[in-house]
Formats: C-alpha cells, sequence, structure tokens
C-alpha cells in the first residue's frame, strides 16, 4: 500500500490541507492494516479488543486533578491539554501543584513510558510520556494510559490518533457547550491488536511515511517563503520607483506575469495594498498630478463622530442598529444586525445621523475597514464605528473611501490604543493624511483602482476553483489507492 502512496504524495500534499489529509490516510490505512498489505497480514484482520484490556491491571485508564488550587511556583509540574499535541509534549509548564495534592492523586503520576491523551478541548491528541516527565501529574483534561507488554505505545498512539477523529468526537464524546472524552468511553474502546511483532513493523512504517511528510511540509514552507519573498521585493520595486519611467518600467513587467506571480492568496492581498498605496499616490493614471494636496480627514469632511457609546435597549424588530462587525469592505451587511425602538434611533440621531454619501469607518476589532452609504434607509450605529460626513465640494465619497482605507493601512501602534481590543481613536481619524488631488483626477483613480481590484478578484477566484479541482484529484487518488489495497 505505501508504494501506491508514496509516488502521489507531492500532489497530495499541494492540495487544500493536504498535509494534515496525508497524515490522516497513512494513519487509518496503519491501522486498518493495508498499509503493509503487500508484505504480510497486518491489523485489518487482527482481532479488536477493548482498550481497557490492553492496560497494567495496577494502573487502569484515568485521569488527573479535578481541582489544581493556587498554583505551587516550586510544586509538582501539571501536564494540561495545552502540553499535549500529537505525538509530543510540550514541557511548557504553566502550572504546578502542591505535594499533598500531588501525593492524593498518584494514580496519575508519570513514570514515563504512559501513553496520554486529551480528554477535554482539543480531544483525542496523544503522546508518550518520556523518561524527563517522570514525576509529573495530570489535569483533569489529560488522560492515563499505562499499557502491558503487549502494546507497543507507539503503535496505540497511532490507533487512538486516527479512531479518535472528528466523526467520534460528535458521537461518542459528551456535552454540547464543550465535548469531553469519558474514561468509560475510553475504556470500552475496540483497538486491533496485531502481534507484537505487527506492531512494531506498523509503526516503523508509519514512522517512515510521517518523515516523508515533514519533509514535503518543510519543503512546501520553504517554497512559501521563497514565493513571498520574491512578491514582495516585485512589489518594492514599484513603491519604491525613482521616477515615472522606472515605475512604468516595472509595472509593465508585473503585469505580464501577473497571473503566474500572484498565484496565492497572500501574494494577492498583497498587491490589493500595494494597488492602493501606488493609487493614492497618483501613480495609476497617466498624466496625474503628483504633487496633489495632502489634506487632513478634518478638511475633507464636514463632521466625524461615532456612534453611541451606550449599549442601546435592544428590540425584537424596528430601527437597524449596526456595529462594525456589520462593515465589510465595500458592503454594508445589514443582515445580522440588532435593532432599537424608533424613539431611541431619533434620540441617537441628533448627535449621529447615516446619511447617504457618508464613509462609515471601523474604529474597533476590523480598523480601518470603511464602506459608503449608499441607499436611505435609516439605522444608527454603535460607538465601534466612525461616521465621516463627506464635503463633496472637496471629495468624492469613492475616492474617500478608497483613501481611508489605505491611509489605515499605515497606522501603527501608536496610533492604535487598547490591550485586548484594540480602538481607532477620533481624534487620531480626524488627523489622517491623504493626497487629495482635483475632482476629475479622483474620478480617474477610483476608475483604475476598480479595474486592478476586479482583476485581483479574478485572480482570487481562479486559485479557489483551482484549488477545488485539485482537492478533487487528490481525494480521486486516495480512493484509487484505497480500492488497490482491497
Amino acid at each position: 500500500m505505501s508504494a501506491l502512496i508514496t509516488p502521489c504524495l507531492p500532489l497530495l500534499a499541494d492540495a487544500p490541507d493536504g498535509i494534515k489529509k496525508l497524515r490522516g490516510l497513512i494513519l487509518d490505512l496503519a491501522v486498518g492494516g493495508r498499509l503493509l498489505w503487500a508484505e504480510g497480514v497486518g491489523a485489518f484482520d487482527s482481532p479488536k479488543r477493548a482498550l481497557r484490556t490492553l492496560v497494567d491491571p495496577s494502573r487502569p485508564i484515568t485521569y488527573g486533578v479535578l481541582k489544581p488550587g493556587l498554583d505551587v511556583s516550586d510544586g509538582v509540574r501539571l501536564v494540561k491539554t495545552e502540553n499535549v499535541f500529537f505525538n509530543k509534549v510540550v514541557p511548557n509548564f504553566r502550572s504546578r501543584i502542591s505535594t499533598a495534592l500531588d501525593e492524593e492523586y498518584k494514580r496519575t503520576r508519570l513514570r514515563g513510558g504512559e501513553v496520554l491523551v486529551t480528554l477535554v478541548g482539543s480531544i483525542g491528541r496523544c503522546a508518550i510520556a518520556t523518561a524527563d516527565l517522570a514525576g509529573a501529574n495530570l489535569s483533569r483534561s489529560v488522560g492515563l494510559i499505562a499499557l502491558s507488554p503487549e502494546v507497543d505505545a507507539q503503535y496505540l498512539v497511532y490507533v487512538l490518533t486516527s479512531l479518535i477523529n472528528e466523526e467520534f468526537i460528535e458521537i461518542s464524546c459528551s456535552g454540547t457547550a464543550q465535548k469531553v472524552l469519558n474514561v468509560g468511553t475510553l475504556n470500552n474502546l475496540e483497538v486491533p491488536l496485531p502481534s507484537l511483532a505487527e506492531q512494531h513493523r506498523i509503526v516503523a512504517k508509519v514512522d517512515e511515511l510521517m518523515a516523508l511528510c515533514d519533509r514535503l511540509e518543510a519543503r512546501q514552507q520553504d517554497a512559501e517563503a521563497a514565493h513571498a519573498r520574491l512578491v514582495q521585493a516585485l512589489l518594492d520595486s514599484l513603491t519604491q520607483a525613482r521616477d515615472a519611467q522606472e515605475f512604468q518600467a516595472g509595472w509593465e513587467r508585473l503585469a505580464g506575469e501577473f497571473s503566474s506571480i500572484f498565484s496565492t492568496e497572500s501574494s494577492i492581498a498583497a498587491l490589493r495594498q500595494t494597488i492602493m498605496s501606488l493609487a493614492m499616490r497618483g501613480y495609476l493614471t497617466q498624466g496625474a498630478d503628483h504633487v496633489a494636496k495632502v489634506l487632513s480627514l478634518s478638511d475633507l469632511t464636514t463632521k466625524i463622530t461615532d456612534g453611541t457609546h451606550k449599549t442601546p435597549n435592544y428590540v425584537s424588530s424596528g430601527v437597524k442598529f449596526l456595529s462594525a462587525k456589520n462593515v465589510r469592505t465595500g458592503i454594508l451587511d445589514m443582515q445580522e444586525c440588532r435593532y432599537i425602538s424608533e424613539a431611541e434611533h431619533i434620540e441617537l440621531t441628533k448627535r449621529c445621523r447615516p446619511e447617504i454619501g457618508d464613509i462609515l469607518l471601523s474604529k474597533s476589532g476590523s480598523i480601518g475597514t470603511a464602506v459608503i452609504v449608499k441607499d436611505d434607509e435609516p439605522f444608527s450605529i454603535f460607538e465601534s464605528l466612525a461616521l465621516l460626513k463627506t464635503d463633496h465640494g472637496k471629495v468624492l465619497a469613492d475616492y474617500l473611501q478608497l483613501a481611508v482605507q489605505e491611509a489605515c493601512l499605515r497606522l501603527d501602534d501608536t496610533h492604535v490604543k487598547g490591550v485586548g481590543v484594540k480602538h481607532l481613536h477620533l481624534n487620531v481619524i480626524r488627523r489622517i493624511e491623504v493626497y487629495t488631488p482635483t475632482l476629475d483626477m479622483q474620478r480617474r483613480i477610483v476608475a483604475k483602482v476598480s479595474e486592478l481590484l476586479a482583476l485581483c478578484d479574478q485572480l482570487k477566484a481562479r486559485i479557489a476553483a483551482g484549488r477545488v479541482k485539485q482537492a478533487q484529484l487528490a481525494e480521486a487518488l486516495v480512493k484509487q489507492a484505497v480500492a488497490a489495497a482491497g
């Protein structure tokens, strides 16, 4: 079976989530005994045993400390879900318990060599406790499996990783808000058990193929990093051009290879940002005046304010009430919004009244996303949105939307406040400066940006379609390989 998989590894790896799916396929085939079908009878034909019958009788399957209490700086290390990953335990212990509590839970005190499995959170992550973990203890979220000599610990790690999948968790784990793998369920889990020699062979073959996956993943990451550097260098050649002639030469060189250079979503995102930056400097329009006025947003608007800072009284129906989550680039999404009464809306509009042609700018969360109000349906806004009333004699609303978004991309941490959720204060917004050419030039810039961003959308759609085809081909190859294994 491995002879059928190996030639397809690069193609499968390039599919969406390819490496992750490859690892899962390898484990599923190993547990089913089909990874070594050409070399002898594997686990597929082996009897299944309940996991509880495969452990050291003096150390039944169990979980760790229920209530760790206050952290003890020089106490016993506590292994939690956050420490256990596939095939490894990360020793960044952030919790330690008292020796008295450790003694109370001596049943889960590690000796080294046990299999650990996460029971809460990211359920089903398995690893072997290495010798250096001896003396540590487990939290309630981690289960302990001390095996009998007839089971290879690494074999069980691979088996449990394969069996405890998304479908198993959905069906067999209890809980609604947070799923939990109960010890009883773990005890009754049916595990295929070939001979110890066969277990060793399966582990060796899985290790070999997992190492191949590691190399493919490293190669993939190197290629992505190199591509990102190439894209950035090409885009920098545009933004750092010394004159119009150098810029034009760079642009023509880039435009001829758009589809081959911008072949990832991250590269297209970088291209969009560069287009916005170049447009706001007048580089994308023939005859553009590079010495456009630089004006602050307070100069280009008649008013800049934000929504109410007080949570309103929500009602089941009434006037729509929007926040930053309703604003996406170019779109004011009113599908999922809350409602306030007509009376409260009237009161709020005394200070902040959105109208056609105004700009809504997110100033919390996804900072810098702007949209133009394009219809006259009444609504009010929360403080996470800023309202910019366009001075139409100085600036087009379409141009101002682009200029505001581009300017926000240039903001750094000195402009954005807050520890958890970041906020863009109104005073910062009012001081933001943008290049402001004539109204006629603004129209030309908006038209050019719209044209180029549409091209970006086409490239992104092409990538998505290619990934779908890639996934379909990968799935067909997997089915073919599985079918060939019988």
